[in-house]
């Protein structure tokens, strides 16, 4: 099954940095929680999923495959798979 979450930050939080992003699961506004049961594949796109999509595998106890489509500018060993356009020269 496939479940599309669209998510927004509350009091314009997505503008920090994601370590200081504090509760972050409630400081989301999303169309339905972000709780269990956990995914087995999580997709985060955009800059405002990336401090979900850093700690999705701790939440679901390494469960979770998670994939980021942009690139977050940041460590990437939060990440299982980083999909970003690549660069020119």
């Amino acid at each position: 099954m496939i479940v599309v979450k669209r998510i927004g930050w509350k009091w314009g939080l997505g503008l920090l940095p994601s370590p200081l992003i504090p509760f972050p699961r409630r400081s989301v506004r999303a169309d339905s929680p972000i709780a269990p049961p956990w995914p087995d594949i999580w997709i985060g796109a955009g800059r405002a999923s990336q401090p979900l999509s850093r700690r999705i595998r701790a939440w679901s106890g390494g469960k979770t495959f998670v994939v980021q489509t942009q690139h977050p500018r940041g460590q990437l060993e939060d990440f299982d798979l980083v999909v970003r356009r690549p660069t020119t020269t």
